[in-house]
């Protein structure tokens, strides 16, 4: 066999090589940074405004003697200072409001102010209520099959 002939048989031969790669999963989460905002109305009512996912979503009200209670807030406007406005209730009765001082930029430090028909307006600080940090995932699914093909052309013999 010639070296051009034994070139051929090789170069024939390595075609028949396979190289195969599964998928590579990769996946990120990211957890929602969670704050709670605090304060005390005059009349003794304490509340914890929470705020999930670039919103206020509700107040919960502690009062020494007396049954937990909960608003629930939905987004109504912002006021001509860029605040926004969230609106609930409370005793099925008493409209509560909570204007968002950060300009919807909460972070640790922030403001709120509460009122409460009746009860005046109150304000709140804002810290971690808690503080998932991004975390990632990396399972990497990697396969590498090499496989040489037996195959020789006959023709180059």
């Amino acid at each position: 066999m010639n070296m051009k002939t034994a070139k051929r048989a090789i170069t024939t031969g390595l075609l028949g090589t396979s190289l195969f790669f599964a998928e590579a999963n990769f996946s990120s989460a990211h957890a929602a940074q969670q704050f709670s905002c605090n304060g005390q109305m005059s009349n003794g009512w304490t509340y914890s405004a929470e705020y999930l996912d670039g919103r206020f979503t509700q107040i919960r009200w502690q009062r020494s003697g007396q049954p937990p209670q909960v608003s629930r807030l939905t987004f109504k406007s912002n006021n001509a200072q860029g605040q926004p406005i969230y609106k609930g209730g409370l005793f099925a009765a008493v409209t509560v409001t909570l204007v968002d001082l950060s300009r919807g930029d909460v972070q640790v430090g922030s403001q709120i102010s509460v009122g409460v028909e009746e009860w005046g307006w109150s304000r709140g600080n804002c810290g971690t209520a808690s503080s998932d940090s991004e975390s990632e995932t990396v399972s990497p699914k990697l396969t590498i099959s090499t496989s040489i093909s037996p195959y020789v052309d006959p023709s180059v013999f």
